[in-house]
């Protein structure tokens, strides 16, 4: 059986299939690279995709952060996003931004859970303002179930902006896979329309450049795999 499953698809077969798969992983590389390369651009890179998410969980503690990182405190969280800067810095500072930011009246301009209560909330951070020795054991309680809140609530907004990234990011890139293998067969058809408008030109090329991206980083293994298989067959036969 081996044999015959060996002379279906030929050792030589098997090897092109190999070379074919790295050459479209390559190509998905080369189209990441693409993207990553945007970020160069002002207003059309990637760096910014997913930073929505982040925003429209900030807003609600807009009040705060209006009075400890100003109007434009979106401007200073957006630049730490841009630029990659570690997550969990990332939202340490848009943490202490809004605790910074806290006083009786933006506590009670806060959006936040049901389970604050903005008038006791309000009342522990007039007590925290007059001195730790006004400060209650409710006091305590209120602030560190608000904490609390905040830090489970912008990870969440995180790790959706993360997702969001990724996903729009490999769209990009297999986007920018498709039109280069598009330009690349049109070009080997030297130029000719006709042949290209054909299934085994332009829809070929599609099929390659939608691999792309996902075989991208299992190529090598995939190549690898191939080669295991043609030398058992080889044996086999």
């Amino acid at each position: 059986m081996a044999g015959e499953l060996f002379a279906l698809t030929g050792k030589d077969n098997i090897e092109i299939l190999g070379a074919a798969t790295m050459a479209i992983g390559a190509l998905g590389t080369s189209a990441f690279a693409l993207v990553d390369a945007s970020k160069g651009l002002p207003g059309f890179g990637i760096s910014a995709l997913g930073f929505p998410a982040i925003l429209a969980e900030m807003q609600r503690y807009d009040a705060a952060l209006r009075k400890s990182l100003g109007e434009q405190w979106a401007d200073v969280l957006k630049g730490q996003w841009v630029n990659g800067r570690e997550a969990g810095e990332q939202k340490s500072v848009a943490i202490s931004g809004i605790m910074l930011g806290l006083d009786p009246e933006s506590a009670r301009e806060l959006t936040l859970d049901a389970a604050i209560d903005k008038d006791a909330l309000a009342a522990a951070i007039a007590a925290l303002a007059k001195g730790e020795d006004q400060v209650t054991e409710a006091h305590t309680a209120v602030l560190s179930r608000l904490r609390s809140i905040l830090t489970m609530r912008i990870d969440a907004a995180f790790e959706r902006a993360q997702q969001i990234y990724r996903n729009q990011a490999k769209l990009w890139a297999m986007a920018c896979a498709i039109l280069l293998a598009l330009v690349a067969q049109f070009a080997s058809e030297g130029g000719n329309w006709s042949e290209f408008m054909t299934f085994e030109g332009a829809g070929v090329a599609f099929l390659i450049g939608l691999m792309a991206v996902p075989v991208a980083p299992v190529a090598k293994d995939i190549a690898g795999g191939l080669s295991a298989a043609a030398r058992a067959l080889k044996l086999g036969r």
